[in-house]
């Protein structure tokens, strides 16, 4: 039924909600990892066999308390031989409750990334004034420049000079 695939998650039904908060710095603890499991060891499990990727539910547990649990798997049979293996303790992760924690990080470098976006566009706001004024500046000094290149300004003479001296310049 697709009706199991839906989780209740009606306001009415809950008590006590909190937005998440450093979901990124949580989420970064994490450490996604690829491996194989145990499948001839745990035969009565089912495991999926070849190479998996997923979390490692002890690491999960530092991080998301609520999102793992200790399960107690009973009486195991060997598929192939009917015996027997006992119990089985294991921790499992809850991948559906990531979810959230996925969606409010999304959330918090979407608001990152809009900071930053203003403070770019605040940046180059100044740095354009900064270009233009330094343009302004640049046509102020090619005119003076222009106006300086015919100007000149000859040594003193004589020199050394005792009580008087003429110095020749050209503007």
């Amino acid at each position: 039924l697709a009706s199991q695939y839906f989780i209740p998650s009606d306001m009415k039904l809950k008590n006590n909600v909190k937005p998440l908060s450093n979901s990124i710095d949580k989420l970064m603890k994490l450490k996604p990892s690829t491996y194989d499991y145990k499948t001839a060891e745990y035969a009565g499990m089912n495991l999926p066999r070849g190479n998996q990727n997923g979390l490692i539910a002890n690491e999960v547990a530092e991080i998301f308390q609520g999102l793992v649990k200790e399960v107690k798997q009973s009486q195991l049979r060997n598929p192939k031989t009917g015996e027997s293996q006992g119990f089985t303790d294991y921790i499992a992760v809850n991948y559906m409750g990531l979810i959230p924690v996925l969606v409010a990080s999304v959330q918090e470098q979407q608001a990152q990334l809009d900071a930053k976006d203003a403070i770019i566009a605040s940046l180059e706001e100044r740095l354009n004034k900064i270009e233009s004024t330094l343009a302004q500046t640049n046509s102020e000094y090619t005119a003076v420049t222009a106006v300086t290149e015919r100007a000149s300004l000859e040594q003193n003479a004589p020199n050394p000079f005792k009580e008087k001296t003429t110095i020749n310049y050209n503007i």
